[in-house]
């Protein structure tokens, strides 16, 4: 349980060090975000004209950790904790101008 710890402190302090989204809304244009991180994964249009887009910036991985003791006179080891680390999307929110009004960051 302490790898799921410092996986996500790792995730975070990666995040901060990115760019300021808040000085980006209202300027920052779709457009702008396609040239950074390539086409999303996944958009929308919705009937407002608004646009909603997601990139994944990390997959998530399969990781374990190894168990070591000693019993009897013997050390032994194996892999027992085993768990997924989840995937890192950014979701962007367009305004009809293109421009962008909202960031959120979403872990799946």
């Amino acid at each position: 349980m302490v790898w799921i710890g410092v996986v996500l402190a790792g995730i975070a302090t990666g995040c901060a060090s990115g760019p300021n989204w808040n000085q980006r809304i209202g300027h920052y244009a779709y457009d702008d975000a396609v040239q950074e991180f390539g086409p999303p994964e996944s958009k929308e249009t919705l009937t407002d004209g608004t646009l909603v887009a997601d990139w994944m910036l990390s997959s998530g991985r399969i990781v374990s950790s190894p168990s070591f003791g000693y019993r009897h006179r013997r050390y032994w080891g194996s892999a027992v904790d085993v768990y997924e680390t989840p995937e890192a999307h950014l979701v962007l929110t367009f305004g009809p101008d293109k421009k962008l009004t909202k960031m959120r960051q979403v872990y799946k």
